[in-house]
């Protein structure tokens, strides 16, 4: 018991002298009283000409500043005309526990911008009265907050990289990523009026945080990718995945209209639960809710529940050729709706075939799945003749009604489990009193 607390105590003293040695370690990161700073001054380049040198705005700061300077913010900045723009050019800002308020950030030709905030605890947060835009080049920043009032959003094209560790507000855009080497990851919520992220042409966007806006998720052709590790809150669709776009979602969707519409090949995993509330008010909508829709061989894989709340809301919609897998239940006026398309004299007229839980094939090509499937052909616009079938397969986790044999097996069973739990604890317990 001696040697127990000596070891105690041994660890205590030291982790306590490695703290006194960290706190007297010298620190400098901008000089206390520097001698070129006026009480009227703003922001300063920070060893500029061998001192640090303050300025009576951020646009005079960024008029001298050389290419790999940093200017530290020393009071709140509000310049509505303040535009920030480099071509092939290095710049630090550190906001210093302080708010930015400017026009916009612009990043062209291989630039490289740094937004930091040295006193976290305070301040941190961007507003910009335009936009960023990120064109090959670099921008990192590490603030509490990223607003874009005029909703043009965070714009990334022609192989930029963007990381951001902040909260997103956006009066329109959220995330606007387009070209084959785009990267852009968020750590942080995303909060847009329109859509969160649109991303195609090949870019690749990650958000570690969750979605709200009219729209969560916009992914279109081969090679974009979008993950989003958080929930989906949107006005009208969850995710809209097109032309071999894939999209990932660990989380759950909530939607007006459709939680996930996945067409020509596109790809759509969610981890998480989707539902589907419907909005019969909305008279501008033609569109039935449903929680997903998948067409032209496009696939969605579910693995959660899917409710659509409202009248004419369907579960699992699909035409020409859309696959999805549900590792889960459907609630839902309509449970699955098969669709295909009939040109009669150039006019096109849907044909709705609807499947009811009971309606499953006698087989199924994937064990422990139920499978409801319809075959389509025909001669279509733009496709020619095309001919297939779409599938839509179900995990049945329903118990079998009034099986109450089953429901005594399965209460016992989780009774003599909570049993051992208990004797477990009990016999560790009298291990850790003889062990004293």
């Amino acid at each position: 018991m001696q040697t127990r607390t000596k070891r105690i105590i041994s660890v205590l003293l030291a982790l306590t002298l490695s703290m006194m040695m960290l706190v007297a370690m010298p620190t400098k990161a901008f000089a206390a009283s520097p001698p070129d700073v006026t009480a009227g001054d703003v922001c300063a380049i920070v060893n500029n000409g061998g001192d640090d040198e303050g300025y009576a705005s951020l646009a005079d700061a960024w008029a001298a500043a050389s290419d790999g300077d940093a200017i530290y913010l020393l009071a709140n900045i509000n310049e509505p005309a303040t535009l920030i723009d480099l071509d092939d050019f290095l710049l630090t800002i550190d906001l210093n526990g302080f708010n930015l308020d400017i026009k916009c950030i612009d990043l062209v030709s291989d630039s490289s911008l740094t937004i930091t905030n040295s006193k976290p605890a305070t301040g941190g947060d961007i507003t910009l009265f335009d936009y960023l835009g990120v064109d090959g080049s670099y921008l990192k920043i590490d603030a509490r907050s990223v607003s874009i009032n005029p909703g043009n959003g965070i714009q990334a094209v022609n192989s930029a990289e963007v990381l951001i560790t902040a909260d997103i507000n956006s009066a329109g855009k959220g995330i606007l990523a387009n070209g084959e080497d785009v990267k852009v990851t968020i750590h942080g919520n995303i909060t847009a009026v329109d859509e969160c992220i649109a991303a195609e042409n090949g870019a690749t966007v990650t958000v570690y945080g969750n979605l709200k806006g009219d729209f969560g998720i916009d992914a279109r052709s081969e090679g974009t990718v979008v993950k989003v590790y958080g929930n989906i809150d949107a006005d009208e669709d969850g995710i809209d995945a097109f032309q071999e776009a894939y999209v990932y979602l660990k989380g759950n969707i909530t939607a007006v209209w459709i939680g996930v519409s996945v067409v020509a090949e596109a790809l759509v995993e969610v981890e998480g639960d989707i539902k589907v509330t419907g909005d019969d008010t909305a008279d501008d909508r033609d569109e039935f809710p449903a929680g997903v829709l998948a067409a032209l061989y496009g696939e969605a894989l579910i693995k959660g529940n899917i409710t659509v709340l409202g009248d004419d809301g369907v579960g699992v919609a699909c035409a020409l050729g859309g696959l999805v897998t549900l590792d889960g239940k459907i609630v839902a006026e309509t449970y699955i709706l098969f669709m295909d398309v009939v040109f009669e004299d150039d006019l096109q007229e849907w044909v709705f075939i609807e499947k009811t839980a009971a309606d499953n094939d006698a087989t199924s090509q994937k064990p422990d799945y139920l499978q409801y499937s319809q075959e389509f052909a025909g001669e279509y616009p733009d496709l020619g003749i095309f001919a297939g079938t779409s599938y839509v397969w179900v995990k049945d986790f329903t118990p079998p009604t009034g099986d109450s044999m089953g429901m005594i097996v399965m209460m016992t069973a989780l009774s003599l489990l909570a049993l051992g739990a208990l004797c477990l604890l009990v016999w560790r317990k009298r291990q850790q009193v003889t062990a004293y």
